[in-house]
């Protein structure tokens, strides 16, 4: 048996193998989208990921650990022992009033500021102008650790990597269209992976205290910027689900040999974290009295860079 201990942003789970993954782990390396994932010895674990390198069955979960049984070959192609684990990570960082989100933060002189907003709603567009023409260092695009630190509400950690989309690109940040090669795709399902080095970004790490947050949609026909408190129910309904996704699985999926499921990933949500996570809400709404913003790449910039007031 080869065990080994898998960790993200600080918190690990156990990995216990019948066959050597250390070539496996070594791939992972290379791909960018693993920012703060790092692989050790083993140590002892709450949560266990367990593999077998046999023919395919469904993933199996139960309160502690997951069994996944799939040829090795296949296991080689991808991160389907990340996500597997991904469950059991998020209990871990709940349990210290971390949660994971879908967005975006950026940090000014020790202080950070956390972009929200739907998929396609200019995030990453926002991320980069601010990085790249005001000096802000990223903290995380895509994928961002917040929790309450010493009673305020912090960024913790961060994905450091761009997940570009061609038309997003074409209408916001033109002079970046060069980095994607000539395809016939849709430009809308069009993306490409690109570092922050490959984008002239600065990386920040550690923990920032968030200062302001911002419900955004960059929109290049708006002639006018729009501002309004967040302070609603939908701001409410959209962070509950936004919260909630990775610790009930909403975000989760496990993919085996041509894009087909390989299994049913459960909730491990609980009331307590609910509870955390309601708390955190209101602190996020009030604390940073959060603001939707809707506009144009440079007015919704420029908003946002004169009230942090660099």
């Amino acid at each position: 048996m080869y065990q080994y201990t898998l960790s993200l942003d600080g918190e690990s789970v156990g990995v216990w193998s019948d066959t050597d993954l250390t070539p496996t782990f070594t791939k992972w390396k290379g791909l960018l989208h693993l920012t703060g994932v790092t692989v050790g010895p083993s140590s002892d674990q709450e949560f266990i990921v367990r593999y077998a390198n046999a023919s395919f069955e469904p993933v199996t979960y139960s309160d502690k650990s997951v069994l996944v049984t799939i040829p090795l070959e296949q296991l080689q192609s991808g991160e389907i022992l990340l996500y597997a684990a991904l469950p059991f990570l998020e209990v871990l960082h709940q349990r210290k009033r971390v949660i994971t989100m879908h967005a975006a933060a950026v940090e000014f002189g020790g202080k950070a500021i956390l972009l929200l907003g739907k998929a396609g709603a200019g995030k990453t567009s926002l991320t980069l102008s601010l990085c790249r023409n005001h000096r802000a260092r990223l903290i995380g695009n895509d994928v961002v650790k917040v929790g309450m630190v010493d009673g305020s509400v912090q960024a913790c950690a961060g994905s450091k990597y761009f997940f570009l989309r061609q038309e997003s690109i074409k209408r916001n940040i033109p002079d970046l269209l060069s980095l994607f090669p000539q395809s016939e795709k849709d430009p809308w399902t069009h993306k490409i992976y690109c570092s922050p080095e490959q984008l002239g970004v600065t990386t920040c790490e550690g923990e920032a205290l968030i200062t302001k947050s911002y419900l955004v949609h960059v929109d290049e026909t708006m002639e006018e910027l729009y501002t309004s408190s967040a302070d609603k129910m939908d701001t409410r309904l959209y962070l509950n689900e936004n919260m909630s996704r990775y610790i009930r699985g909403t975000a989760i999926a496990l993919f085996g040999q041509g894009s087909q499921f390989m299994g049913y990933v459960p909730s491990f949500d609980s009331s307590d974290f609910f509870n955390m996570r309601v708390g955190l809400t209101e602190a996020l709404i009030s604390d940073t009295k959060m603001v939707y913003l809707s506009g144009n790449l440079h007015d919704t910039c420029q908003f946002i860079v004169k009230e942090t007031g660099v």
